[in-house]
């Protein structure tokens, strides 16, 4: 049974390997149907044809997109003389409006925005030390000055000190405009000062009546910004701008005619006068004491000017002059210099509430200003040393804002 199914497998293999040598030695024939021809021709697959929309973006054609970002060339070249064409200008569209008021940047229980002013009154006791000095030569006046009684004589050094100086009241007014959205604001101050004083100052067997005369007047334009970054109870303002400065101080020595020595002076004087223009910085930084309305507060203000100075001196000498007056001396230097100051202050500062209009302050405070009178030291006979000048001053100030 076994070597029958394997002689029947064997015939069949053989009978197939025939059909198929006989199937590849026949050649291909056409089919005679033509329409046979047709659906086999049918039948083959065609290339399916190329998108004309990219995906994704209906109605967009392949390519459109790079070639239309491409330069386009003009269709002919523009003339040299024809007019520019000019594309309408539009505004730069903005997301948000500027100075419209911000929530969280507006709400300041110290600094809400809008028009604010102020006054202050700082009770203070000046000091000068002028330091002045030049060389006078009675009879004579210089610096293009005529004179009609010179009769020649012996230099005397101008030199006089500065009275003990009065206490005194320096006001001080301001206004400005705080912008909203934490844009800063814009403020305008005035300030002026003015004392004087009278003393002794000893002058061999016969001393002379010194009076001294101290004022002067501050004009400052500023930019303040307030800054958020020092904690929630913090504040802290910065301030930027030009300060104008007129100055003057003087000091007069004098004796009765008739107690002054043949040949000596019984009468001196001495002025400076000083006018500047500089850059001015304040930093205000204030710690609130939780809710209560009140607030430790510091300021520190520095500023120089630079500056037009006339110092001038005069002498007033016996015996008197061929015309029976007594013979006059004057000396004046003009120049520029620089003049650098300092303001700091420390106190307390109370608001009744956070939505109050009104807020004072009151604390202690301290100024200086220095280089008043730079005059170079001369070296003529006699030796005449060097001007410098220095004012500072101390006292309490009391401060009142209002908004509105």
């Amino acid at each position: 049974m076994t070597k029958m199914t394997q002689q029947l497998r064997v015939w069949s293999t053989a009978l197939l390997l025939c059909g198929v040598a006989r199937a590849q030695e026949a050649p291909a024939r056409p089919p005679a149907n033509p329409a046979a021809v047709a659906e086999i021709v049918d039948s083959v697959d065609a290339p399916e044809p190329l998108p004309q929309s990219m995906p994704g973006a209906p109605g967009t054609r392949i390519g459109s997109g790079v070639l239309e970002a491409l330069p386009q060339p003009p269709d002919r070249p523009a003339s040299l003389f024809a007019q520019p064409l000019l594309l309408p200008s539009t505004p730069m569209a903005i997301n948000a409006p500027y100075f419209t008021h911000d929530p969280l940047l507006d709400f300041s229980p110290t600094a809400p925005p809008g028009w604010f002013a102020g006054a202050e009154v700082q009770i203070v006791k000046p000091h000068l030390l002028p330091q002045m000095s030049n060389s006078v030569l009675p009879g004579h006046f210089i610096n293009n000055i005529p004179t009609s009684n010179s009769i020649g004589g012996r230099s005397t050094i101008v030199n006089l000190p500065s009275a003990n100086l009065d206490w005194t009241a320096s006001p001080r007014i301001f206004a400005g405009y705080r912008l909203p959205s934490g844009f800063g604001e814009f403020m305008v101050s005035y300030r002026s000062l003015g004392t004087t004083g009278g003393g002794i100052m000893p002058s061999g067997n016969t001393p002379l009546a010194l009076n001294s005369r101290f004022a002067f007047q501050m004009l400052d334009f500023d930019y303040n910004s307030r800054q958020l970054s020092l904690g929630p109870q913090w504040d802290m303002k910065w301030s930027v701008g030009l300060r104008s400065l007129f100055l003057f101080f003087d000091s007069q020595a004098f004796r009765p005619l008739t107690q002054s020595a043949a040949g000596g002076v019984f009468q001196a004087s001495e002025f400076n006068n000083l006018y500047g223009l500089g850059p001015h910085a304040v930093l205000d930084l204030s710690r609130r004491l939780g809710s209560s309305g009140w607030s430790i507060e510091m300021r520190t203000d520095v500023a120089g000017t630079f500056d037009y100075v006339t110092n001038g001196w005069q002498t007033s000498s016996s015996p008197l002059g061929p015309n029976g007056r007594p013979l006059l001396g004057q000396t004046r230097v003009f120049g520029h210099q620089a003049a650098p100051m300092i303001n700091g202050r420390l106190g307390l500062g109370w608001q009744p509430s956070p939505t109050s209009l009104t807020r004072v302050f009151a604390g202690y405070q301290y100024e200086a200003i220095w280089d008043l009178n730079r005059v170079p030291q001369s070296n003529n006979t006699p030796v005449v040393p060097p001007s410098l000048g220095q004012y500072w001053s101390q006292g309490i100030v009391l401060q009142a804002t209002f908004r509105y």
